[in-house]
């Protein structure tokens, strides 16, 4: 068979272009101390697969029995969450291996000045937002090792490692904020921080919470003046006794969080009572909520502001 000559050889096929892979999520270990442990690689710690409990956190819906059959459903309650981190520990010697075994215990250890005291667990997703949970040591640091294993252990597996969250939810770094001042015979045209109008009534503001699980506020508020707070987005408020209005300099912070539930001035008096009896000190929900403050008997001095930290359902 003749051979031709002078055909240029056919190039090569393209090489196919591989989609670059993005990191993986890094879960992040912060003791009571401030000892960090990343848990993810890199430290000497891996997690292995089979970690849970990062999802939608487990819930009780309370009901009562209906004469006729069924029930009512009267609350839905948010239960503690357990977190099951599978993790492996490995150095390059026994010495190494043990060293890091130890400073793994002494990162779970929460009691503090007489006082037990969490951790928080730390997720890291890939596009470099971070999600915070306060945590406790659950169970799983008991490896299962005999007598030779400090002479030649450098790697030991914890499939049952767990963490326990008293409270579900994850936190953001990311947090809500907004103010108010009130300046006599300005009136309000929508520039920050907004100003309260003579009547001290302000138009609707618009405040959106990034997370998917309710914020809740804390108020700052500065007489004179008797506040009034409104989500009009849900139809609620709150009110200040506009008898025992909050006196000229004097600040007032009335944190709405259900694990504090407080209302106490600059000079740390109880103002709780000078709320209208039963305030709904309500929280801030997903997504946009209207918002309308009112200072009765303000001045140029008066202001209010809120700030809430964001919060989600799980960890990623």
């Amino acid at each position: 068979m003749p051979i031709l000559a002078g055909v240029p050889t056919p190039p090569p096929p393209p090489v196919p272009s591989r989609r670059p892979r993005r990191p993986p999520k890094r879960i992040i270990w912060t003791s009571t101390t401030g000892d960090v442990l990343d848990l993810t690689g890199g430290m000497g710690y891996e997690i292995m697969p089979g970690r849970s409990g990062f999802g939608l956190g487990p819930r009780e819906n309370v009901h009562d029995p209906d004469p006729d059959g069924g029930a009512q459903l009267r609350a839905i309650v948010d239960q503690v969450r357990l977190m099951a981190v599978p993790l492996a520990v490995r150095g390059s010697t026994p010495e190494e291996y043990l060293e890091r075994r130890a400073r793994l215990h002494a990162a779970m250890r929460h009691r503090r000045g007489g006082v037990d005291v969490p951790g928080t667990l730390t997720v890291e997703l890939p596009d470099g937002t971070r999600r915070h949970i306060l945590a406790f040591y659950n169970d799983g640091l008991d490896g299962e090792e005999d007598v030779l294993d400090d002479v030649i252990l450098t790697y030991q597996q914890y499939p049952r490692f767990e963490l326990l969250a008293m409270k579900p939810w994850f936190t953001g770094d990311e947090t809500v904020a907004q103010s108010w001042t009130s300046d006599a015979g300005v009136p309000w045209l929508g520039a920050l921080p907004l100003r309260l109008s003579p009547a001290a009534v302000l138009g609707e503001v618009t405040v959106v919470v990034p997370g998917d699980a309710d914020a809740y506020p804390v108020w700052t508020i500065t007489g004179p003046g008797a506040p009034i707070a409104r989500n009009l987005t849900t139809g609620r408020e709150w009110v200040w006794k506009p008898a025992e209005p909050i006196a000229s300099g004097r600040t007032v912070t009335i944190d709405t969080r259900p694990s504090e539930l407080t209302v106490v001035d600059d000079l740390g008096n109880d103002l709780y009572t000078q709320l209208e009896p039963y305030p709904d000190l309500w929280e801030l929900e997903p997504g946009v909520n209207n918002l309308q403050i009112e200072i009765t008997d303000s001045t140029a001095g008066s202001s209010a502001g809120l700030h809430a930290q964001v919060r989600w359902q799980a960890g990623w």
